[in-house]
């Protein structure tokens, strides 16, 4: 049998009832009032003490039933946020909240679902899961309905494993079109372990910012709450908030450091590193980059710089400096964009800038996932005549077909291989890697450039493998950009 639309009517039961007991309580007062002032003394006292009291009754039960309404969720049945702060209040007063984890749930594809079975269906879905879990909750726990397809649950910690084992076996049966359907209602959350130091809050807000890092994660269905979560979302809370104006005021700054051709010491290239200025901190990007992946901004970071790059190779040519080419990182996130490749190209030409004057460099701290899609970037660069780097080569592009698949400019040998390759103790496997990638890339007529050369002797030993182009303090820092422009000015190292 369906149980179709249940749920609906057991609310307009509820506030029927309510009504009900609102106008008997407004017709007790008027008789009341009436009786009093136009019953005169032929009216007896027990008629009037009766209608008092039938008045009181009736406004006693409309405010209970207004209690019930704020503590109890009239669609499921399980207790409103009101009842959860109230539950939560008393564990702290008695200080008993260290025995409990609170949990943060929410019901995956509950949309999908509601879609698949319509919406009346999709309430009593909601109203049979939060009947499960209030089943669960024993004496001394609790469970209420956030909203949407969200629940907070108070359980002893003992119980969480059972718990969890719970949520990933519920499977609730609906009657569609006389089709009977067992449908997998599955959860993922976040989990507090709470501890004697927290308060009411703490109870709502941990278990939620562990919610929101497996959100963006979503490697596990559940993940603990962890101090450096609070701190992290602090921060990113900071940067989404200030980005928009940092971009303006010149928080958000654009240093260059160069690239040099070991054979003529000079400066031939120049990477592009942002930097922000927090409150007189210069913040490098390993500081603030991640965060912005996480929370969606780093192409907004990404093509603000090539702005930038754009605007300042436009202005050192008109102050007759002869500029360089200039690459500019780009996370691989944007190769899953369709205009990756027409947003590159319009801020290049709306500055009528040399397409030969600027890389588009790939870095990301993950694994290509779409070779498809790095393919075909690439291939577009190259017909616009825009130099691609692969970034990192070594640890983020790590497999060496890569070279024979994408057909790029130049790679970039990742900053650990350098620093290993002055080891003197026998066989050094560093410097055979090093020789060897060397090597590969001069076989394929793919320029490679060293990052993070720091002395002279690490200097030499590239020059040996045949390394040609170097990057790194040993040459210079990241300069801005009236530093960078002075070193147009003057490109020759003498070191």
């Amino acid at each position: 049998m369906s149980r179709k639309g249940s749920s609906k009517n057991t609310n307009i039961q509820y506030y029927i009832i309510l009504y009900i007991a609102e106008i008997l309580a407004v017709t007790s007062l008027l008789g009341t009032i009436a009786l009093y002032l136009f019953g005169g003394p032929k009216i007896p006292m027990k008629i009037k003490l009766i209608t008092s009291l039938a008045f009181i009754f009736f406004l006693s039960f409309a405010y209970l039933c207004t209690r019930i309404e704020r503590r109890r969720d009239i669609l499921t049945g399980v207790g409103t946020v009101e009842y959860m702060r109230i539950f939560a209040e008393k564990l702290c007063a008695f200080k008993k909240i260290q025995y409990y984890t609170s949990i943060f749930l929410n019901i995956k594809n509950l949309k999908y679902i509601n879609r698949m079975v319509g919406n009346d269906l999709g309430d009593f879905i909601l109203k049979d899961y939060a009947r499960i879990l209030k089943k669960f909750i024993n004496r001394g726990e609790a469970v209420c309905h956030m909203g949407g397809d969200n629940f907070l649950v108070i359980i002893y910690k003992h119980r969480v494993q059972d718990f969890i084992a719970l949520l990933n076996s519920i499977n609730i049966q609906v009657n569609v079109k006389g089709t009977v359907k067992e449908i997998p209602v599955r959860a993922h959350g976040g989990i507090n372990a709470m501890s004697a130091e927290d308060n009411v809050n703490d109870v709502f807000e941990k278990a939620n910012i562990a919610f929101k890092f497996q959100s963006q994660d979503r490697v596990q269905d559940f993940v603990w709450f962890q101090q450096d979560m609070a701190e992290l979302l602090s921060k990113e809370k900071y940067f989404t908030f200030n980005l928009e104006q940092a971009k303006n005021d010149g928080s958000l700054m654009v240093y260059y450091q160069p690239i040099i051709d070991i054979h003529t010491s000079r400066v031939v290239s120049a990477e592009a590193l942002v930097r922000w200025n927090k409150n007189g901190e210069i913040l490098l990007p390993e500081e603030f980059i991640p965060l912005m992946e996480r929370i969606g901004a780093v192409s907004e970071i990404d093509f603000w710089v090539l702005e930038r790059v754009c605007q300042d190779i436009h202005h050192w040519i008109e102050m007759g400096n002869l500029p360089v080419r200039v690459s500019v990182n780009f996370s691989k996130v944007n190769l899953s964009t369709d205009n990756f490749t027409n947003r590159v190209l319009e801020i290049v030409n709306r500055y009528k800038i040399d397409k030969s004057l600027i890389a588009v460099e790939l870095t990301d701290t993950k694994t290509v996932q779409d070779n498809d899609q790095l393919t075909n970037f690439i291939t577009q660069m190259s017909q616009a005549r825009i130099v691609t780097v692969l970034n990192d080569f070594g640890i983020c592009f790590s497999k060496p077909e890569l070279l024979k698949e994408h057909r790029v400019n130049f790679i970039k040998l990742a900053k650990p291989f350098i620093d290993g390759i002055e080891l003197e103790n026998g066989q050094n496997p560093n410097q055979a890697l090093v020789k060897n990638i060397v090597n590969i890339c001069h076989d394929l007529k793919v320029n490679i450039i060293c990052v993070g050369v720091e002395n002279q002797n690490q200097k030499d030993i590239l020059a040996n493998m045949r390394c040609n182009l170097l990057q790194g303090f040993f040459y210079d820092h990241p300069l801005n950009q009236e530093d960078f422009k002075r070193r147009l000015k003057n490109p020759l190292y003498t070191n």
